[in-house]
């Protein structure tokens, strides 16, 4: 890839926004995402797949859906930890479109539902730590398109489905098997169009007790 510069990724880890902040983000819409990648450091892997799912902010209706891949860097990060986990496989992978060209694509996913203010949509995700928006906040970056991606998302405006799910059932633990099981949702775990899926069905299912 040549010479890479680190840039600053947000810190927030997944906070709920401050009621005031609230008022910064799209009302219209939300994003769902999930993204799998090459190993587990933000900076050194390769984010090779993801999934966005584009709902409606108040009635939680789907409204669309993209999956898209995205070619690893290098095969020298590649980890075989990782890759047990989606079964994506190198030689799969470096078929996969180029990283700017992927982004490109998603952006364009997104460029219907953005606000006309440019206040980034709530991203809903599954799991701590904000994983999945700090990986594709990386990956816009890396691809010199953090600008881009923070018109429609940021990692200061998240919402987990895992925190929902601690707050509202009451089950063993909160892996996303566990709670797609107990909820009777379908999941093919760790492909990345599966689990948006399943993600967007627990949060319009378990939001609502929230707000009422």
């Amino acid at each position: 890839m040549g010479s890479q510069r680190k840039i600053s990724l947000s810190k927030t880890g997944g906070l709920d926004p401050p009621f005031f902040i609230m008022d910064l983000i799209s009302k219209e819409y939300i994003q769902i995402i999930d993204v799998e990648t090459t190993g587990f450091d933000v900076w050194r892997n390769s984010l090779i797949e993801y999934s966005s799912i584009i709902a409606k902010a108040d009635t939680f209706e789907l409204v669309a859906q993209k999956t898209g891949h995205a070619r690893p860097y290098s095969k020298k990060y590649w980890s075989s930890d990782a890759e047990l986990v989606h079964g994506i496989t190198y030689n799969e992978a470096k078929k996969f479109p180029e990283p700017r060209e992927a982004a490109i694509e998603w952006l364009k996913f997104l460029a219907p539902y953005k606000h006309k203010d440019n206040y980034p949509l709530l991203t809903v995700y599954h799991g701590n730590g904000n994983f999945d928006a700090r990986w594709a906040e990386a990956f816009f970056a890396k691809c010199n398109l953090q600008f881009s991606w923070s018109k429609v998302a940021s990692t200061k405006y998240t919402e987990s489905t895992l925190k929902l799910a601690k707050n509202h059932l009451d089950i063993e633990n909160f892996r996303l098997d566990t709670i797609c099981e107990h909820l009777n949702i379908e999941l093919e775990h760790h492909k990345a169009e599966s689990d948006t899926l399943a993600c967007y069905e627990i949060y319009k299912r378990l939001k609502p007790l929230e707000i009422k």
